[in-house]
């Protein structure tokens, strides 16, 4: 019984990086793809590409420096993306949409820091850019707005988003649909036009499938809705185990996560939305941005809808809805609901340009990068386990 405490308080104190995440690094470096290797411990099942880039980087000159490689990698050429819309830009809507994405940003650096094999940041950077993109596109007037090469991107986006974590599947479905409406509607709705766009995100989908059903034997694992019948396939009741872990941690992290499954809905509800008003994180990145982007929307929609704005308003509230259902812990959704807020604003701007350009000049922007900056440091309060203080050698 003590043993058992002791794993308990073990897994509460230790980092996700130094439980799991160093250790799938180096299952991948030193053995590939190991088959059934989530039989060992189902975390090793859970398959993502951040840690198979990982595994490669973590090599000759750079040998336990993925660690740091990854993140900085990660925020830096993001961040890169969104100063450049800030700088080059020419509408009110690119200017603060990216400056929102930004704070987000410094949040998440701020949080998680260095060195970190977390990758719940990135793919939810990619959805914040596919989004981005795909509203400019939209707004385009010209007959490149169309161009397969760009639709094409779009698709690579969203493919990058869901194999990094399947957070992101509400936005290749989204995706999808757009790209089909965007080629019938330039007469481009051709078996060709649809398998160059097709063929690098589903050959990407099936790497990933057959990853996954080499780990557990579960495609979709930890998800129960497919499974072969293979030698190493992990047994059913352990694969249920760990998808409810996730989604019970995620509802009420602690201790008693596991009485969710046996509670009503208010057993759980309650404790997060106390948490949704008390954290300053949560405030910071869930709470204002919601109620913010939710304002905005019901603006946008007395002042003015149309096809595109519905569009848009659907694929960022369904978004926000799948991570409530599915795990709505903040760090899982924060940038989903910073797409929420963008989209909403975007259109806002849009609808409102004429009151807002002679407010929105350069000296505002660059006042508002210099806020963001220094004001996200507020998200940092007592959010995330700082032992072990040294770099992790795995």
């Amino acid at each position: 019984m003590r043993f058992t405490e002791l794993n308990v308080v073990l897994l509460l104190l230790i980092p996700p990086d130094v439980v799991y995440h160093a250790n799938s690094v180096r299952w991948l470096k030193e053995y590939g793809t190991v088959t059934g290797l989530a039989n060992l411990n189902s975390h090793f099942g859970v398959n993502t590409t951040w840690h198979s880039l990982a595994a490669v980087i973590d090599n000759t000159i750079w040998e336990s420096r993925a660690v740091w490689l990854l993140p900085t990698l990660g925020y830096v050429s993001t961040s890169g993306y969104f100063f450049w819309e800030i700088a080059y830009s020419k509408t009110n809507w690119q200017k603060l949409s990216a400056i929102c994405i930004l704070c987000w940003t410094f949040c998440n650096v701020l949080t998680w820091g260095f060195p970190s094999l977390h990758y719940d940041f990135v793919p939810l950077i990619y959805n914040a850019i596919l989004i981005f993109e795909t509203f400019f596109l939209t707004l385009e007037n010209n007959k490149d707005s169309n161009s397969i090469s760009k639709l094409l991107f779009l698709a690579i986006l969203a493919t990058a988003s869901f194999v990094l974590k399947p957070m992101g599947a509400i936005s290749v479905l989204f995706i999808g649909m757009y790209i089909v409406y965007m080629l019938y509607k330039s007469n481009k709705l051709k078996p060709y036009n649809l398998l160059i766009i097709g063929i690098i995100p589903f050959t990407s989908f099936c790497i990933w499938l057959t990853r996954n059903v080499l780990l557990s034997g579960w495609p979709l694992f930890p998800s129960l809705l497919l499974s072969l019948d293979l030698k190493w396939t992990v047994p059913t009741h352990i694969t249920k185990e760990a998808y409810t872990d996730i989604l019970y941690w995620a509802r009420l992290p602690g201790p008693n996560y596991r009485d969710v499954g046996s509670n009503s809905f208010m057993f759980w509800f309650i404790p997060w939305l106390k948490n949704s008003v008390t954290s300053i994180r949560f405030i910071f990145v869930g709470t204002i941005p919601l109620l913010l982007g939710s304002i905005l929307w019901i603006i946008n929609f007395k002042q003015k809808s149309n096809k595109y704005s519905l569009y848009f308003f659907s694929w960022s509230l369904t978004s926000v809805l799948f991570w409530f259902y599915l795990a709505p812990d903040i760090r899982f959704g924060d940038g989903i609901i910073f797409a929420y807020l963008i989209c909403g604003l975007s259109f806002f701007l849009i609808n409102n340009e004429s009151k807002f350009s002679n407010y929105l000049n350069t000296k505002y922007i660059n006042s508002c990068v210099i806020n963001v900056i220094f004001s996200s440091r507020w998200c940092n309060f007592n959010y995330r386990q700082t032992w072990p203080s040294k770099s992790i050698n795995y």
